[in-house]
């Protein structure tokens, strides 16, 4: 419990300032700290001036293999400048956020030879060295039964609201009249 009436404002994370200030202690035993209003001092100013730097983040920078981080600057987009710092640095590690992430490509045509499609995916995110450039998935055209696979091609966007549904579609690129149902989908709007 703090001295009755004064708070020893060396307490707070403030860049090197000390002083003491006169709290009423009734306030500081209802709210379990100090109005920083009740000062009039620089302290109080300081402080909210701290309260108010908003900044804005800039894109994450590429691994950093040496120490494993990656790091953005944020820049001040408002508050006093005075008492904000103009940038800032925000690093984290690149082991959760490293994860290799591709854009999947179309279907090719089925190859009589092998009786099999493929389909390439390329690195759009992730370390070069951990993560291969490009990778194939293939499928083979027809399933044990004989009878063809169904392959299909992008989803296009959401079509508009019609009715409370919304529809998008994807090409059917080899398949009967069963893979149409799955080239459709439906959500509620």
């Amino acid at each position: 419990m703090k001295s009755a009436g004064w708070y020893n404002f060396t307490e707070y994370p403030s860049p090197n300032i000390s002083m003491v200030c006169p709290v009423v202690l009734a306030q500081f035993d209802t709210l379990k700290q100090p109005l920083v209003n009740n000062c009039r001092s620089p302290i109080s100013s300081l402080l909210a001036g701290k309260l108010k730097c908003k900044y804005k983040p800039g894109p994450w920078e590429p691994c950093d293999e040496t120490t494993d981080t990656m790091s953005k600057i944020l820049t001040l987009t408002s508050g006093d400048r005075r008492n904000c710092q103009p940038t800032k640095v925000m690093r984290r590690s690149c082991r959760k956020w490293n994860s290799c992430k591709y854009k999947v490509g179309e279907w090719g045509p089925c190859v009589p030879t092998t009786q099999s499609r493929t389909k390439v995916m390329t690195l759009v995110r992730g370390n070069a060295i951990r993560c291969k450039p490009t990778k194939e998935i293939r499928r083979k055209c027809v399933r044990l039964d004989g009878t063809d696979r169904c392959f299909f091609g992008q989803w296009k966007d959401w079509e508009g609201c019609l009715n409370g549904v919304q529809k998008k579609h994807r090409e059917v690129l080899q398949g009967g009249q069963e893979c149409q149902k799955r080239a459709v989908r439906t959500r509620g709007c």
